[in-house]
């Protein structure tokens, strides 16, 4: 059984402790751990989470992939959609479909990232789909897209044809749970932060969750650099550049 990271393509360092929960997405949150916990018993499969980017969308799904490793309860995959179609395309042209199968089927919980790519690309999206609904018969998969349901045919795809499915959103963050991600960011960074420049970060409108993470690694560097503690007044600066 899978021990480690080095072949599941899970980031090691997306853990559930750094994923904040809140109304946003606690639906996605609790249905994608039931896979965690369960893997070869979960309620639904295959779950599809769509929502814009920067919503946390990849970020949980290496939570679950970490805790899946952490736990040994089976053996989890990661893969970018992009991934796995440059695998189907090299399975077709070397007639080795069943094998691809075959390989997939030996692990317990597949984690597939980006569907959104697959709008553009119609008859690799059919592909896709079949794909999914196939082998969902005996692994669990979560897959993850920007694009909703309604700009995209893959969850009504997924949704009629699979009983047991579940298609679920995660909504960007509010202010409030803005400020909640960077304070678990700050604490894994080992560097105390003020709220009230937790505020300040959390406050802009910089887009997603990664920019404005990348907002508060600029701060925390700048007070690194200067050899100082994190203030408003060092995090204005930051921020001004």
């Amino acid at each position: 059984m899978q021990t480690g990271h080095n072949l599941s393509g899970v980031d090691p360092k997306q853990k559930i402790d750094s994923f904040a929960v809140g109304a946003s997405n606690c639906f996605a949150h609790a249905a994608t751990w039931h896979v965690a916990n369960e893997p070869s018993s979960a309620p639904y499969n295959p779950i599809l989470v769509y929502g814009r980017p920067g919503s946390g969308k990849t970020h949980l799904l290496h939570a679950v992939g970490n805790h899946i490793i952490a736990q040994k309860n089976s053996v989890v995959r990661y893969l970018t959609v992009d991934d796995w179609r440059h695998s189907f395309v090299k399975a077709v042209k070397e007639r080795d479909i069943p094998e691809l199968f075959a390989g997939f089927r030996r692990i317990g919980v597949l984690l597939l990232d980006n569907a959104e790519v697959l709008r553009a690309m119609t008859a690799t999206y059919k592909e896709f789909a079949w794909f999914v609904l196939t082998i969902a018969c005996d692994i669990s998969v979560v897959i993850a897209s920007s694009c909703s349901p309604k700009d995209d045919p893959l969850g009504e795809w997924v949704d009629e044809r699979c009983s047991r499915s579940l298609i679920v959103e995660i909504e960007l963050p509010d202010s409030e749970m803005r400020s909640k991600m960077l304070g678990l960011k700050a604490a894994s960074l080992g560097f105390p932060v003020p709220t009230d420049v937790l505020n300040i970060v959390a406050n802009r409108e910089v887009g997603g969750v990664r920019e404005m993470i990348g907002d508060l690694l600029r701060v925390v560097e700048r007070a690194r650099v200067l050899g100082c503690a994190v203030s408003t007044d060092i995090a204005v600066q930051a921020l001004d550049e």
